[in-house]
């Protein structure tokens, strides 16, 4: 019996599973796009390319991407968020590697004899599990940032409730400790007016704020200009 041409297309693809040259390939397309993903170790990039290539490869055959997949899309937004890449820097990395993938099947199916159609509709299907796997990687890469914003808030709140305390602890960013800074008290405590007043006083210069003891109070280098109207700042 004649392979139909479904069959040519994804034994192509089976063909490229394990293919060492495609995953380098895709490497060196990833570091030689983004200059943020070349400072990367280069065995890092070629960790999540690897998980993500076997990803792709398997959901073409499967009709669909798997949870595995999807959970290597996620590490690996997340993983770059916690490394400081921005979105814009790891999703260049990612979309050349994808144009890899489809520049090598297209030229391997045309050596082939694989239909132009066939192949055109195997990009399309690569397309729908790309645009997948960038909403799950922007999702993870977004949670993370703001997982990692909110426990260093978390660290600089302590750290302002303890010297204010009069706890000995290390002074760490963005205080200076060799530097004199203002003691700002209020009687605020309605989390959203001190999240107003904590950007007038950030404003005016390096400062430290946070709800202590369930009021507003803060550490400034500069007061900031004094406004008639508002709560009272002391």
């Amino acid at each position: 019996m004649e392979p139909s041409e479904d069959d040519r297309f994804l034994r192509l693809v089976s063909e490229r599973g394990d293919d060492p040259r495609l995953l380098e390939g895709a490497v060196r397309a990833a570091r030689g796009r983004s200059e943020m993903v070349a400072a990367l170790p280069e065995e890092e990039t070629r960790r999540h390319t690897r998980a993500l290539l076997r990803g792709v490869l398997a959901a073409l055959a499967d009709g669909a991407p798997g949870e595995e997949l999807l959970a290597a899309a996620e590490r690996l937004g997340s993983d770059r968020a916690r490394q400081g890449v921005p979105v814009a820097a790891f999703l260049d990395g990612f979309q050349a590697g994808r144009a890899h993938l489809v520049r090598t099947l297209i030229e391997d199916g045309r050596r082939r004899g694989v239909p132009d159609a066939l192949l055109l509709d195997g990009v399309s299907r690569i397309d729908e599990i790309n645009t997948a796997l960038v909403h799950r990687m922007v999702h993870a890469h977004r949670v993370a940032e703001l997982e990692m914003a909110r426990t260093t808030r978390e660290g600089r709140v302590q750290m302002l409730r303890q010297l204010l305390h009069g706890e000995s602890v290390p002074v760490l960013a963005p205080l200076d400790p060799d530097a004199e800074y203002h003691c700002v008290v209020s009687d605020v405590s309605d989390p959203a007016v001190a999240a107003g007043l904590e950007a007038r006083l950030v404003a005016a210069g390096p400062a430290l704020c946070g709800l202590v003891d369930g009021r507003l109070a803060a550490l400034v280098a500069r007061l900031p200009p004094p406004v008639r109207t508002g709560p009272l700042l002391v």
